[in-house]
């Protein structure tokens, strides 16, 4: 649990809430301190998922710290205003949107994010969640 209000990045010791943090450090270099996601992967993965998702929870653990610190730095930013998973997506296009929805559901879990109540049409015509930061 994140009791400290302000998040610091282990490569650079920036405050990540700082909005042009991430034009000073790409995150690449380290993941962040306290971590955002579980230690343990296991638990984003089913017993009934195929191998290929068992090894991808067990790969690149820092890179998903990287993303969710991301994710969460982008909906402090827009606060209070949210996004759905598209439009995080549209604004991290570097990132495939499964890996986004991933690292956003498991900030979810761990109450930094959550569901605004409100819903918006996605490009598709679906209605989609808003998610907001719950700040530190």
């Amino acid at each position: 649990m994140i009791t400290d209000s302000v998040l610091r990045c282990r490569f650079c010791g920036g405050d990540l809430f700082e909005l042009d943090h991430d034009i000073r450090c790409d995150g690449r270099q380290g993941g962040l301190e306290p971590d955002f996601v579980s230690p343990d992967p296991s638990h984003n993965v089913r017993h009934t998922d195929p191998d290929t998702s068992h090894e991808a929870a067990y790969a690149n653990l820092e890179g998903r710290h990287t993303i969710a610190a991301k994710v969460y730095t982008l909906l402090v930013s827009v606060l209070p205003d949210g996004l759905t998973d598209v439009e995080i997506s549209f604004r991290l296009p570097q990132y495939q949107l499964n890996s986004l929805n991933k690292r956003r559901g498991e900030l979810r879990d761990q109450g930094l994010v959550m569901d605004s109540g409100r819903r918006r049409m996605t490009p598709a015509g679906a209605r989609a969640i808003v998610w907001v930061a719950v700040k530190v």
